[in-house]
């Protein structure tokens, strides 16, 4: 029994220090939302759109849109961190629009203020693309 103390005690050291808490999609994110996003940079901003789902770490839990460019696909579960905001992870895999868009870049959600704080980036590119959306 004190082995097992000391096992739950150890684990909730080890999620306080790293800021992993949860591995399933929080509820305040769960649901369909949309918004304006831009590019650092530039001043015309797109739209997004993103499904997400309760699902696990590894699985594919939510879908991204972006009407503008006709492209879009799926968001795999990469992380969920908890600092100031829960932040949630996802590796972009585009299904459709491929030469239209970048594939596999990483998509950064927060809940902040009522709204979906939205980043996307990729490793090796100078540019990345932020804004808020909006629960539909």
């Amino acid at each position: 029994m004190k082995l097992f103390k000391t096992l739950i005690l150890f684990s909730s050291v080890l999620c306080y220090s790293t800021g992993v808490f949860s591995q399933s999609i929080p509820n305040e994110v769960i649901g369909r939302w949309s918004g304006q996003v831009v590019e650092e940079g530039r001043s015309d901003y797109y739209t997004v759109k993103m499904q997400v789902n309760a699902g696990e770490v590894g699985s594919i839990t939510a879908t991204i849109d972006y009407p503008g460019y006709g492209c879009g696909g799926n968001l795999q579960l990469i992380e969920i961190t908890q600092a100031e905001l829960t932040e949630v992870t996802f590796l972009e895999v585009l299904s459709y629009g491929n030469e239209l868009c970048i594939d596999q870049g990483e998509v950064v959600i927060a809940r902040e203020n009522g709204r979906l704080r939205f980043q996307w980036s990729k490793s090796g590119l100078d540019f990345f693309a932020q804004g808020y959306l909006d629960r539909d």
